[in-house]
């Protein structure tokens, strides 16, 4: 069962809310893509994607900015950055 959110008590807090609604995103795009072998509707599907796809890079360059940038000595945050990076360039 998910955990349900009833307060945020932390700026932290919005990151379980903003992963849950990237992953419904993320579950509505990949459907609307299967269906595209049987002649689902291309336009929807583009949509989806582009909002998707801007969704994604937004949370990268955020997550970049607030989350792991403060960690200055820490190897797998620069990995992370690296990652997204190379996600935006993609």
């Amino acid at each position: 069962m998910l955990e349900e959110i009833t307060k945020l008590e932390s700026p932290i807090d919005v990151m379980l809310l903003m992963h849950k609604a990237f992953h419904a995103l993320s579950e509505r795009t990949e459907k609307l893509a299967a269906r595209l072998e049987g002649g689902g509707d291309l336009q929807a599907f583009e949509e989806a994607f582009e909002f998707w796809a801007k969704q994604l890079i937004y949370h990268a360059t955020a997550e970049d900015k607030y989350m792991t940038a403060p960690l200055t000595s820490c190897q797998p945050a620069r990995d992370n950055e690296a990652e997204h990076a190379a996600l935006v360039e993609g």
